[in-house]
């Protein structure tokens, strides 16, 4: 665990900024994880708190934008298991005069989750504590966010809500292959490094 989360600290500095383009965007999202079916429920109970780092890049901003996004974050489920993971998706966004922007991603990733509850093993007839070293699981997912740019220049900061649902897999292997769980997001973008001309 503290490997992974060590290597989540080091990642964070290159999602702020990157050598070939000190523009690239920092995104902050705090979440509310869930296990439901896509598109069942908007918001889950009890709420599972989480939160993401990202940045993205378009290729060429316009009305019809495509580019790509990479994230790190971290969710608790207190009942169920809480996760670090690593994701990826390439992007679509319609973006309007007004400043509102509709935007659809889908993508990929790596989940490393760690159970909740206390682990046991049997060893000499007696059940004692194990260590839990968690277990890594891939997970394609598809999201939505709808936004709003706040200003007309390019490098404005955005406010969103994302709608994100994605699979777990393997969930239990041999019992249970996947599991469907949605993470509703509010983030904020913004430009942390500018170009000096």
């Amino acid at each position: 665990m503290v490997r992974l989360i060590l290597v989540i600290v080091m990642l964070s500095p290159l999602i702020a900024s990157s050598q070939d383009s000190p523009n690239y965007p920092l995104t902050v999202t705090v979440f509310n994880q869930g296990v439901s079916y896509p598109y069942s429920q908007f918001i889950t109970r009890p709420i599972h708190p989480g939160v993401m780092l990202e940045t993205n890049h378009f290729f060429k901003e316009g009305i019809h934008s495509w580019g790509w996004n990479v994230s790190v974050g971290y969710y608790f489920h207190r009942h169920f298991a809480n996760g670090f993971f690593l994701q990826g998706n390439f992007l679509y966004r319609y973006q309007s005069k007004s400043g509102i922007y509709g935007q659809f991603q889908l993508g990929t990733g790596y989940l490393h989750v760690f159970r909740a509850a206390t682990e046991y093993k049997l060893r000499n007839g007696q059940y004692v504590k194990s260590t839990d070293w968690g277990n890594g699981r891939i997970t394609p997912s598809i999201g939505i966010e709808l936004g709003y740019k706040m200003r007309k220049e390019p490098l404005s900061p955005r406010i969103f809500i994302r709608y994100q649902t994605w699979i777990q897999y393997p969930f239990s292997p041999g019992f249970i292959p996947l599991l469907s769980h949605t993470n509703l997001h509010l983030g904020y973008t913004f430009y942390p490094h500018t170009v000096k001309k």
